[in-house]
């Protein structure tokens, strides 16, 4: 098979570890090297000085879980060009030997260009997607918090009424509307109700933070 990266690195990433196996090509003799690193930031850190020292130009690593996203991150401030490779995909390969672990066989594919990269946004586009994420989460959340509020069994409207906390009054308001005032207000200093009052509310001011006040 041609060769294409004669200084290459297979990643075994796993969450306490990262298996390296760095592979070299002098003279048309292949030297491998494995070693094992921790997912601390010094380890990491130290897995990609040790790459740098060896001139290394190409790493390769498997997309498992959520887990080779501090190592792309860190190496990925390096000099290297960085692969993601398809887990299902590097499996499929023929002829891999039963006593080669994963990082040797990435090594191996990667040196001969036999790995199918993934593709990986910038970093803006990474934060933004988290930033997506994390709304979708929370508009969900206060989504089901509204549902229990309406859900509310009789004991626990019976802890809300003994600090008279008049849930009650908003009970025939749509659900985005009721748990907007409710849920929010909950966490709002009374005077600051008001901003929360929906323009079609037959409620006045006085009314909405009277329903809040406790004893």
């Amino acid at each position: 098979m041609e060769l294409l990266h004669r200084r290459c690195c297979g990643l075994d990433v796993h969450k306490e570890t990262v298996v390296a196996c760095l592979r070299l090509v002098s003279d048309g003799k292949v030297t491998t090297e494995v070693r094992t690193f921790q997912t601390t930031t010094a380890d990491l850190l130290r897995l990609s000085e040790w790459l740098a020292t060896n001139d290394c130009t190409h790493v390769a690593m498997e997309a498992t879980g959520v887990y080779w996203k501090p190592v792309w991150h860190i190496l990925d401030d390096g000099d290297f060009v960085l692969v993601l490779a398809n887990a299902a995909h590097v499996k499929n390969v023929p002829g891999r030997k039963t006593d080669v672990n994963d990082a040797m066989w990435l090594a191996e594919l990667l040196a001969h260009g036999l790995i199918r990269a993934s593709f990986v946004p910038d970093a803006q586009t990474q934060e933004m997607r988290n930033r997506t994420l994390r709304h979708s989460a929370l508009t969900q959340q206060h989504h089901l918090d509204a549902l229990a509020l309406r859900g509310m069994s009789f004991p626990t409207q019976r802890c809300f009424q003994t600090p008279n906390l008049l849930f009650g009054a908003f009970d025939h308001l749509p659900l985005r509307i009721k748990s907007d005032q409710i849920v929010r207000a909950n966490h709002t200093p009374i005077r600051e109700c008001n901003s929360y009052r929906h323009s079609v509310f037959r409620y006045r001011k006085h009314s909405i933070q009277s329903a809040m006040e406790t004893v």
